[in-house]
């Protein structure tokens, strides 16, 4: 249910928990792009670095999809829709 800071699997179990959850919803990991995240029908792509989300969608709807689909009870969510902010970066 929680990590533990300093053990080398947290990672790679994180990023299994987070696979399975979004599977539910139509959402895998691409096969040659380590991070890059579509879903089977919506016109979606997201990347994934260490804990923060860039995404590339067409509609709204695709995007609230998306939002809908990541537990919230796990993780707390920010949107910065200018995209000014991305992993630290400005």
């Amino acid at each position: 249910m929680k990590g533990m800071y300093g053990l080398k699997q947290t990672s790679y179990l994180a990023n299994k928990n987070l696979e399975t959850h979004l599977k539910k919803y139509g959402y895998s990991p691409c096969k040659h792009t380590r991070g890059l995240w579509t879903h089977i029908t919506r016109d979606i792509q997201f990347i994934l670095v260490v804990n923060d989300f860039g995404i590339k969608y067409i509609k709204e709807e695709d995007k609230n999809h998306l939002m809908q689909a990541l537990p919230h009870d796990r993780y707390t969510i920010a949107i910065d829709s200018t995209g000014r902010n991305y992993h630290g970066l400005t």
